[in-house]
């Protein structure tokens, strides 16, 4: 009974925002070209492969092994995958519903539609994030988690580190590693970019610095469980703070006080800037995390570091139990944020022409089911 209070609570609250203008996104992503080796790696672990005009899932990773595919994603968004490469399909922004991959391994090339003003469309890479509106550009991603983007038109702006930022016009590039500054460069061009000789150079940094790498990802992982520490206070804080929020809502409605409704308003808006904030947050955290475990095991994992593996054993186990406790705190926090999610994204649906209702009918009607596609957060069913 508390819960569904609080779900009905959240979904008033979300009547309070103010509408966001700008176009909506179908957010459906598809595979328009596949060559060779290329697999779909569910949330549910599930691997099959890849298949032209297959539809892809929210949290769905595209591995291309010996092969390449392309994909478009919501109408505007086209990315080409080479082989050797990993990339999975983001849930779309909760703030302004713009869509969003994550690249871990290897390289992609997008093309990008021109877009409205307050939409965008955004590439998270192990160490940087790519923020567009209308442009081609290339991202590649190396074993130790380095990553570069170059643009062939249009901008990106590129943001690393403890807000590091650099805006990059045509010919230019940006490129961060764990340690090391984002550096922006001249003299990009994309026919002429060697992705190979870049990987190697970079493989060949994880082998000549392993110390050092290995006490950056061991640092690294401290912040992300104590970012996600943090991060449920805040959810724990803001549902405290809708609750009290709609009770003085409504005692503002019966005095007819427009003035203190209009600031409720406000409140509210910046309530959910907060949820909004957090999830961003808690996205980069997660592929921070996940790609220095994955450097962590090729450390251990190549034959030339089983001396250093071996030395190294129990912090092997410490990144090992930190990356599964990472994972659980992941879940807590997603288990908190569907109802105000739908919320927000049905007031958005209201206010751009949908019939009124529409979602919270269909919520209340599923009430006491697993959500769609029996994942936190309601994501959809995998549609293949």
């Amino acid at each position: 009974m508390k819960k569904r209070f609080f779900q009905h609570l959240l979904i008033l609250a979300a009547a309070l925002i103010l509408p966001l203008s700008g176009q909506d996104a179908e957010n459906t992503a598809r595979l328009t070209a596949v060559n060779g080796n290329v697999f779909i790696m569910a949330a549910s672990g599930e691997k099959k492969p890849a298949a032209v005009n297959m539809t892809l899932s929210e949290d769905d990773e595209i591995i291309t092994e010996s092969g390449t595919c392309s994909f478009s994603y919501s109408g505007v968004v086209n990315v080409d995958m080479d082989d050797n490469s990993k990339t999975r399909i983001n849930p779309p922004d909760d703030e302004t519903d713009a869509p969003s991959i994550t690249c871990f391994l290897g390289k992609i090339f997008a093309k990008v539609q021109k877009l409205g003003n307050t939409t965008s469309f955004s590439v998270v890479t192990p160490t940087v994030i790519a923020g567009v509106r209308g442009t081609e550009f290339s991202v590649v991603c190396a074993e130790d988690g380095s990553s570069m983007i170059g643009v062939d038109s249009g901008l990106v702006e590129v943001e690393a580190g403890e807000g590091e930022k650099a805006e990059c016009s045509p010919g230019q590039s940006a490129e961060a590693g764990y340690a090391g500054p984002l550096q922006k460069k001249e003299g990009f061009k994309r026919e002429d970019f060697n992705r190979e000789a870049w990987m190697k150079q970079k493989r060949e940094n994880l082998m000549q610095n392993k110390d050092q790498i290995f006490e950056h990802l061991e640092k690294g992982l401290d912040r992300h469980i104590k970012f996600m520490t943090e991060a449920e206070k805040k959810m724990d804080e803001m549902e405290k703070n809708q609750k009290n929020l709609m009770m003085v809502m409504k005692k503002a409605q019966q005095q007819g006080n427009q003035q203190q409704i209009m600031r409720l308003k406000e409140n509210a808006k910046q309530n959910f800037m907060v949820y909004a904030k957090v999830m961003r947050g808690m996205e980069q955290a997660r592929v921070k995390c996940k790609t220095q475990f994955a450097v962590a095991d090729r450390l251990g994992g190549s034959p030339e570091f089983k001396d250093f593996k071996d030395k190294n054993a129990q912090k092997f186990t410490r990144i090992k139990e930190h990356n599964e406790h990472f994972a659980k705190r992941e879940a807590l926090i997603r288990a908190k944020a569907p109802a105000i999610r739908m919320a927000f994204r049905d007031q958005k649906m209201e206010h751009r022409g949908a019939q009124p209702g529409m979602r919270q009918q269909e919520q209340h009607q599923n009430h006491g089911q697993q959500p769609r596609g029996g994942q936190p957060g309601g994501r959809p069913q995998q549609r293949r």
